[in-house]
């Protein structure tokens, strides 16, 4: 409230702080096997470092973070620790809300327009499902990411992801597979559209959180969240000499199979796998926790560790990995097409299952479109590899249905030990996920998207 006056009290209290942290600094020594290991550490906290400012004027076009507010050594190895930058939740939370209001009033403009005219008059619904709404909705992230001169990916990526959802949910409305309760009130609606994470809706109202939910609800923020600061220091350390993929011209050197099997790319593509899971999880977590807190009503688990304990492609697809998307896709994609093509039974099934994940991989190459938009560097993605590598998914999930039921997979099922089944599942889309990875890699999206957590980098 007062402004230099208040900034300066905050600036004694944090420097107090830090000569006080500085003045403790601890030195221990341990052995091992008649080495002598030292740990140093240093801490130094200061305003400078931790105070945000709550504006749009630093743009986080990368980390640029090089302040450490503690720093220790092991073996002659100097780490520090980066804090993260507040401003740019603060960014992210106002761009996120931005979209999800527009969100909110596309779900309006469908409860009033889309709804009654399903029924009498399918085709000018259609019309404005495709001709009207669904450019409008395509063009908010463009809208955002130029008001407010976004540079950093992970920002513009959130831009986008309340809109692809918003895509689908169009889509689903316009043939009527909406969930339960979503469309008894228009306020009913409105949440389901405006809400980045899909609340629990009963027969005629979205489900009350309790106290615990919401406590537990942060719980899970804060875990995730931790957990995710330290994959990316791993991620951070063990790339810090080399680049996590060659050019895409050379990315195939001594031949396709060779390649995709090759111990490193392996590694690289499962830390990718392993940071995008746990990327997700963060995210989920936080914007539920918010959603709970804010509107009071229980939202829907969106990831299932589908890396290490997905028991079957579909397993993973279907029960696990990003359940929020999956939803929509299902009711948006899946149950449209195959009511067009329901008369060819199990070949239906297929179909329509082929179509999703062709939806999903299309709509995943509009979100590089979205986040290659703000590169200077003239950068363009490999539009095609998200969609291949979708398809290979849906390949294996169709070949699953096919051939699934065969007694040698209900034999080793049973006989072999959950982590290794979990494995060869993950094993089946591994050598080809940086057809997914490239391009996030290629415009380095993990230096951007790093700058609101605590990393720990070598000095």
């Amino acid at each position: 409230k007062n402004g230099k006056s208040h900034f300066a009290s905050i600036e004694q209290l944090t420097n107090t702080i830090g000569l006080v942290c500085s003045a403790i600094a601890t030195t221990t020594a341990a052995t091992t096997e008649g080495t002598t290991v030292i740990y140093q550490t240093q801490v130094s906290i200061t305003a400078d470092n931790i105070m945000p400012s709550f504006n749009f004027d630093e743009k986080f076009n990368g980390d640029a973070r090089k302040d450490p507010i503690a720093v220790f050594e092991i073996n002659t190895a100097k780490y520090g620790i980066l804090a993260p930058e507040i401003d740019f939740w603060y960014q992210l939370l106002v761009i996120m809300s931005l979209a999800c209001v527009a969100c909110a009033i596309i779900g309006a403009i469908a409860y009033k327009i889309i709804i009654p005219a399903r029924q009498t008059n399918f085709t000018l619904s259609l019309l404005v499902v495709f001709g009207v709404l669904f450019p409008i909705v395509v063009s908010v992230p463009y809208i955002l990411i130029h008001s407010f001169q976004l540079q950093n990916l992970q920002i513009t990526f959130a831009a986008g992801v309340p809109c692809f959802v918003t895509l689908l949910r169009l889509v689903e409305t316009l043939y009527g597979f909406s969930p339960k309760g979503v469309e008894e009130t228009m306020s009913n609606f409105m949440l389901y559209y405006g809400s980045p994470i899909e609340c629990v809706f009963d027969a005629k109202a979205p489900r009350k959180a309790t106290g615990l939910d919401k406590l537990l609800g942060a719980k899970n923020f804060l875990l995730s969240y931790m957990q995710l600061s330290i994959v990316l220091s791993i991620m951070g350390l063990y790339f810090e000499k080399t680049a996590p993929y060659p050019d895409p011209e050379k990315i195939y050197e001594g031949g396709f199979l060779q390649s995709c099997l090759s111990r490193e790319r392996l590694i690289t593509n499962f830390l990718f796998a392993y940071y995008f899971q746990c990327s997700l999880n963060a995210c989920t977590d936080g914007l539920a926790s918010c959603v709970e807190i804010v509107t009071g009503c229980k939202t829907i688990d969106v990831m299932k560790n589908p890396l290490l304990e997905a028991t079957s492609p579909s397993d993973f697809w279907g029960r696990r990995w990003n359940l929020l998307v999956h939803g929509v896709l299902k009711r948006g994609c899946f149950k449209p097409v195959y009511s067009h093509v329901k008369q060819f039974k199990s070949v239906g099934k297929l179909i329509a299952g082929m179509a999703t994940f062709l939806a999903s991989g299309l709509l995943h190459e509009w979100v590089l479109h979205i986040i290659y938009s703000t590169n200077q560097q003239g950068l363009v993605p490999g539009y095609g590899n998200n969609t291949a590598f979708f398809l290979w998914n849906g390949g294996l999930v169709c070949l699953e249905s096919l051939f699934g039921s065969l007694a040698i997979f209900s034999i080793l099922s049973k006989s072999l030990p959950r982590p290794l089944i979990s494995l060869l599942v993950v094993m089946t889309a591994l050598p080809v996920a940086h057809w997914f990875a490239l391009d996030y890699a290629k415009i380095n999206f993990v230096n951007h998207a790093q700058v609101g957590f605590p990393l720990i980098v070598r000095l």
